[in-house]
């Protein structure tokens, strides 16, 4: 082609476009000359490319099929497929052929069909050529054939642009003779028959065509005269299915010949069918939905199919969406089915649904293979937004299916993953922010920070995923996949096998990031090292990535930066999320801060971003607005950013500070900024006088300067040495700390003089304008603090402690109390409180990625408790203060603890919190802090009664079970002091509980039942109480409860440490997970662990039960069944099927530890609690029960044990029989009836000492006809009337019911057998029974009722199958 031809520049028109196509086509006309030196031609017969030109004389292997096999000239012509392929020219290679030719036999093609060669010769038929005319050839003067001329009056047409002059002429000529030849085929009025154009009958007979041609129409058209409808369908029907599918599909592509017109006009209207196919779809100008024009380049074959979707959309439906998949625009908005959105915002593409703007996930998934490299980076943007907004809760109300489990089990992870490792830098970057929006949780960060200066708001949870199961068996599992073990763990994945850590050091250290990627980063190096303590080892040592994080994110000196400079470059300046991370990883374990301090200097880097005030730290305000808004890529307005990076940088400096201070290390930096820290102390004064609250870490901070400083050394004449050698084995984990008491003591009065003038002003204008409570709860805490530890110090005069705590108390607390700012933080309690709220949480969370909660709730809204406003972190410091001070000061319990536990609102709310039955944020992380203040004021209660002891010890026993991992020491206190403490379970019941009793009181309060050493027990309530109080005083039933914590002294030790502020015995701030520690069902649990203890040991241990395991399982049942009987509340929640299998555990660890009469007695006592008719519709043993696989597999272990050494004892009896109650499945009632015999004959328990309903053994009747045959083969067999009473009477009621049963149509033929088997029955006794049988009456012979004459309606049933 010729370069002569300029290309079109980007600002020519229309006109200029046209004009260079002419050109280029002529320059195009010029090159055709040249003719290439070889050619590519396919050769259709050998199915084989040769070269033509140069190579034409290069011989081809055609392999041609052999001579010597019988071929057909005309079948081979006539055979070939119909489908064509179009040449690139029509007149470049006249010897290829129009349709590709069969390269197989026709022996094969043959074959192919079905039909032998045999059969095909026999239906060849000679044609009859005895009356053809023979004609010779027609003279011509010429010798040879008219050459044709060209018309020299032709004239070539412009518009056909590549066909020469002859072409177009002689296409003009076959366009003449095809209008000649449809003027001779124009048909013709129909009258009569018409023959045939195409079959002419020349092979039936030649001189008698015509006729025979007739004949046989005739012949058809009767036959089709006759046929009906149906009779034509199923004849066509044949036709076509005998027909090759080609052929069929031939002819009805060709177009309707007249004959099919006559046929249709000669058959009568009735049997009229119509023979048509469907036509093609045929479009014109019209139908399209742009006018084509003929200057147009590649529009000479218009494509209708590709031009659909220019076309108009159709309507959009207005129906509700639901079942329709979800879409999205670009910033992750939800869009709703119905809503019109303008074309013009590109949300609109060739999907499944055109008319519906924006996009699915499947097609975003789809989009993200893409590789156009903008389109990828757009589209991982839009899922990272997506992701997000699913996780704040925003779909919650539009979509019903979670999104991020969804897209965690499609493999999101996999995709950005990959992503990572492109070589664009834009992919990298992309799929760093959606990584970061699928780990990260902002309002986690947020409510974190929120909550770092309230009472042990330091500690930070794990958050690892599912655990993988052991497999005890000795067969050798695959490794699990990669797949499993992110559906399992996403974080532990994303470290131990995608190599996360690597490629993030990559990616931060080598490539040349923008500054929110970079950011990105170091926030899920964060986000992973909350994984688990190991997750943040490897990546404290990952090789050269905290080296860089210090020096480039982490410098003491940088350029001054202008305000109005737009943030860029985040390396060389300092940033607040690599001290987020240093947060974390000093968090994880003291070894870990001690690294950070010692190898990379964090102390200098704490001194250099504290000592200096913000404003002179020479960077811009706005920096950190802006650099986290790209950043984060949300809506900032519920996070509450700090204003400046200053202040956010002092911020996390002063966390770090503090974590590193609970750990004793970073002590020497408080003397070194003693100075600025005075300074500091003073302008919070005066900003606090001001009415100023800001800058309160400085407070929380010196807090754990106090608790350092209050380490005191134990040489001490009044230590004896082995104490002294305790007391150094403790602390030889920490070096002598460089403060001491006297260094901090000159901050108590400036500190006590801000708590002073803050209180004072909230109590009187917290009424009117709710404040931020931070400072106020920092100062408390520090007070508290110091009241705490003041009496360990050497030197401590308790005098003039005494006197200073009188004054605070009774110049700030107490008027404080009184006032009405501390009214209305009160009143409005329960608004701020996690257990009583309503908010609805959103379902977007999975156990592969756990988060703390913190944006758990639907629609970005923030939780109750973290609000800025939520007084629980004030209110905890408050009442720990008033607490220690109690203890210090005994005389102030009277004048403090009575109007604090006797506070209508604090009532109040205790009395919500007992109503609660369940939240949806109970397992929520930052409910802990709502459970340390409950804690709080329990405590507060034990020093005095009050009028509500109830309600204070009810809330104790819900909080046991919503205590959470890190709170061990919390549940050690509550257990030693508060829940077995004999004041909060008084002796006498109030007025309207005695009226309740005695309206419960039925005529088996008293029972009287003999064991197997036919030993009389009686049951009775009032006895059995306070044989339960006598031990709850003596301190037995809080002693056994105590043992549960026997091999958990370590982890106790740590949670007591935390909570105490020892830096001695802290060796991390973090917890194992979020999860409750004590089940609901706690008080069940030493039974539970000697019964696996039992099944460990054996059966000696179970024949040879130690004193004290008697001793431990009285005492338990005895405390069960004074819950069950003083606080029926805390056990509702607990299922009776949990409860039962807990019981029957006791049967199962020791052979005859039932037969102890002071545990015999608490079994039948809460037996006959469980069996009331209430609670005994609720048992439902299909349920799923912790710890069994099923109750089945327990059942047929008691059924055992029963058997082996129940000697028939009432009370195991009882328990036995629970789970044969009709209501019940038949495997219970089987497997008793058929499998374990041994038990069945040791049920001799009588009606009269039955615990439960007689009636739920009788009804409803039995209709299985495979237990009717037990009852009848065990009554005949094995049960005896006196000696199995209950068993004898339940046979015999349902084969009674079961033989007068009219109404049952389907066991007619074994009723008749069941009605011989009794005609044949030789005991007379049994006989009658069974046929006489009335009903169950307790007061006859037996307990049952017999007919002395049977009513008509039996006796027609007796006399049919009797006499019969």
């Amino acid at each position: 082609m010729s370069l002569r031809t300029n290309r079109p520049g980007r600002g020519e028109s229309e006109d200029d476009l046209l004009k260079f196509q002419e050109e280029f086509l002529k320059s195009k006309k010029s090159d055709e000359q040249s003719v290439p030196s070889a050619a590519c031609v396919y050769n259709a017969e050998g199915n084989e490319s040769v070269l033509k030109g140069k190579r034409k004389s290069e011989p081809v292997n055609t392999n041609k099929e052999s001579s010597d096999e019988l071929t057909n000239d005309s079948t081979r012509s006539k055979l070939r497929t119909f489908e064509t392929t179009k040449p690139k020219s029509k007149y470049k290679n006249e010897s290829q052929p129009l349709y590709e030719v069969p390269v197989k036999g026709d022996q094969d093609l043959l074959n192919e069909k079905g039909a032998p060669l045999s059969t095909f010769l026999t239906q060849i038929v000679e044609r009859d050529t005895r009356n053809i005319n023979v004609g010779l050839p027609q003279q011509s003067v010429n010798p040879f054939p008219t050459v044709s001329k060209r018309d020299t009056s032709f004239k070539k047409d412009v518009s056909s642009k590549k066909r020469s002059i002859f072409a177009q002429q002689l296409q003009k000529n076959t366009d003449k003779l095809d209008i000649e030849m449809k003027d001779v085929n124009r048909p013709r009025k129909k009258t009569g028959f018409q023959p045939s154009q195409i079959i002419k009958g020349s092979g039936l007979s030649v001189s008698f065509a015509e006729k025979e041609q007739k004949q046989i129409h005739e012949e058809n058209a009767a036959k089709l005269a006759e046929m009906t409808e149906a009779d034509i369908l199923e004849e066509q029907k044949k036709l076509m299915g005998s027909l090759d599918p080609k052929m069929l599909s031939f002819l009805r592509k060709k177009p309707k010949e007249p004959e099919s017109q006559v046929l249709q006009e000669n058959l009568n209207e009735k049997h009229k069918v119509s023979f048509d196919t469907p036509k093609e779809k045929k479009f014109n100008q019209d139908d399209l939905p742009i006018k084509t024009e003929e200057d147009w380049v590649g529009m000479d074959d218009i494509e209708y199919d590709k031009l659909e979707w220019m076309k108009e959309l159709p309507p959009i439906k207005t129906d509700s969406g639901l079942g329709k998949q979800a879409r999205f625009d670009l910033n992750g908005d939800f869009i709703p089915a119905d809503k019109d959105i303008p074309l013009n915002q590109g949300l609109h593409h060739h999907g499944d649904e055109p008319q519906r703007a924006g996009y699915t996930l499947e097609e975003l998934f789809h989009l993200s293979r893409s590789s156009n490299i903008p389109q990828r980076c757009l589209v991982l943007n839009v899922l990272a937004k997506i992701i997000l907004r699913a996780k704040q809760g925003l779909y919650a109300d539009n979509i019903q299916t979670s999104i991020l489990p969804t897209v965690l089990q499609a493999g999101v992870v996999f995709l950005f993953r990959w992503a990572l490792d492109d070589s664009s830098e834009s992919v990298q970057m992309a799929a760093i922010n959606t990584l970061y929006s699928l780990l990260c949780c902002p309002h986690d960060e947020v409510a974190m920070e929120t909550v770092c200066c309230w009472y042990q708001g330091l500690i930070q949870p794990c958050l690892p995923g599912v655990d993988q199961e052991i497999d005890d068996s000795d067969e050798e599992k695959p490794q699990e996949s990669d797949d499993e073990m992110a559906r399992r763990d996403l974080v532990l994945a994303l470290i131990n096998r995608m190599m996360i850590l690597p490629r993030l050091k990559y990616l931060l250290m080598e490539k040349r990031l923008s500054a929110p990627s970079l950011v990105q980063i170091l926030q899920i190096f964060t986000r992973l090292s909350q994984h688990s303590q190991s997750a943040a080892y490897q990546i404290l040592h990952c090789p050269g990535l905290m080296k860089y994080i210090f020096s480039e994110f982490l410098p003491t000196t940088w350029t001054p930066i202008e305000d109005e400079v737009q943030i860029k470059i985040v390396r060389g300046y300092p940033v607040p999320e690599a001290l987020k991370l240093i947060v974390s990883l000093c968090k994880n374990g003291k070894n870990m801060a001690a690294i950070l301090i010692s190898t990379y200097n964090l102390q200098d880097i704490i001194q250099r971003y504290i000592a200096i005030p913000p404003k002179d730290l020479q960077l811009p305000e706005t920096l950190s607005y802006n650099l986290q808004k790209q950043c984060y890529m949300l809506y900032f307005r519920d996070l509450q950013l700090p204003e400046t990076i200053s202040y956010n940088l002092q911020k996390q400096c002063y966390i770090i500070w503090k974590v590193c201070l609970s750990y004793g290390l970073m002590d020497e930096l408080y003397l070194n900024m003693y100075s600025v820290i005075v300074e500091k102390i003073r302008i919070i004064h005066q900003n606090i006088i001001n009415n100023k609250y800001n800058n309160y870490m400085v407070i929380s901070t010196l807090e754990s300067v106090l608790h350092v400083a209050s380490i005191t050394l134990p040489h001490s004449k009044f230590i004896s040495q082995e104490e002294v050698m305790e007391v150094e084995e403790e602390e030889s984990g920490i070096n002598e700390p460089m403060i001491n008491w006297s260094n901090i003591t000159g901050l108590y009065q400036p500190i006590i003089q801000c708590l002073q003038h803050t209180l004072q002003y909230i109590g009187n204008h917290y009424q009117f304008q709710r404040e931020d409570l931070s400072m106020i709860t920092c100062l408390t805490n520090y007070i508290a603090g110091y009241y705490e530890k003041i009496k360990h110090q050497v030197g401590y005069n308790a005098v003039e402690t005494l006197q200073t705590i009188e004054r605070l108390s009774s110049d700030v607390l107490i008027p404080f109390w009184k006032s009405l700012g501390f009214h209305s933080i009160l009143s409005n309690i329960s608004q701020y409180s996690n257990l009583l709220s309503d908010s609805i949480k959103h379902d977007e969370r999975t156990e592969s990625l756990p988060d703390c909660g913190g944006g758990c709730l639907t629609n970005n809204t923030t939780l109750p408790i973290l609000q800025s406003t939520s007084p629980f972190g004030f209110l905890t410091s408050y009442l720990r203060l008033v607490l220690i001070c109690c203890k210090l000061h005994k005389g102030m319990i009277d004048q403090m603890i009575p109007m604090i536990v006797n506070n209508e609102d604090m009532i109040s709310y205790m009395r919500n919190i007992c109503q609660v039955k369940t939240s949806t944020l109970l397992l929520n992380y930052f409910t802990r802090f709502e459970n340390i203040f409950q804690y709080q004021l329990i405590k507060l209660s034990s020093l005095k009664e009050c009028n509500e002891m109830k309600v204070y010890h009810h809330v104790s026993l819900q909080l046991l079970i919503r205590l959470q991992y890190g709170d061990e020491y919390i549940i050690h206190d509550l257990l030693s002091f508060i829940v077995f403490s004999s004041q909060y379970l008084s002796e006498y019941r109030t007025t309207d509980e005695s009226l309740q009793s005695m309206a419960d009181l039925q005529l088996t309060d008293v029972k009287k039942l003999k064991s197997a050493t036919q030993e009389e027990v009686t049951l009775v309530t009032k006895q059995l109480i306070e044989t339960a109080r006598n031990n709850l005083l003596s301190g037995s039933i809080r002693n056994v409860y105590l043992t549960l914590f026997s091999g958990k002294e370590k982890v106790s030790a740590k949670s007591r440490a935390r909570f105490g502020n020892n830096p001695t015995q802290i060796d991390n701030l973090v917890t194992n997970k979020i999860d409750n520690i004590l089940p609901q069902d706690w008080m069940f649990l030493p039974l539970v662990e000697l019964y696996n203890q039992s099944s460990l040991k054996g059966s000696h241990f179970q024949d040879h039960m130690p004193v004290e395991n008697i001793r431990m399982v009285s005492t338990v049942l005895q405390w069960i069944y004074l819950l069950e009987c003083e606080r029926l509340e805390i056990l509702r929640s607990i299922t009776i099927s949990i409860k039962l299998s807990r019981i029957m555990c006791v049967f199962l660890a020791g052979n005859d530890l039932f037969l102890e009469r002071c545990i015999r007695s608490y079994l039948a006592a809460l037996l006959r609690e469980y069996s009331k008719p209430v609670l005994l519709q609720q048992i439902d043993f299909t349920l799923a029960i912790p710890g069994l696989l099923s109750f089945y597999d327990l059942y047929q272990s008691l059924l055992e044990q029963y058997g082996a050494v129940s000697f028939g004892d009432s009370v195991f009896c009882s328990y036995i029989l629970i789970p044969l109650q009709q209501h019940h499945s038949i495997n219970y009632r089987q497997s008793l009836w058929s499998e374990h015999l041994d038990a069945l004959r040791a049920v001799i328990i009588s009606t009269d000492e039955l615990l439960l309903p007689i009636e739920r053994f009788l009804e409803p009747d039995e209709s299985d006809i495979s237990l009717i045959q037990i009852y009848w083969v065990q009554l005949t067999q094995l049960i005896q009337p006196v000696r199995n009473p209950l068993l004898y009477l339940i046979a015999v009621h349902h084969i009674n019911r079961f033989l007068y049963y009219t109404q049952d149509h389907q066991h007619q033929t074994f009723r008749h057998t069941l009605w011989s088997w009794v005609k044949g029955l030789k005991s007379e006794s049994l006989k009658k029974a069974v046929i006489f049988y009335k009903k169950y009456n307790q007061d006859c012979e037996y307990s049952m009722e017999i007919y002395t004459d049977l009513p008509s309606n039996r006796q027609l049933v007796y006399n049919e199958y009797i006499n019969n």
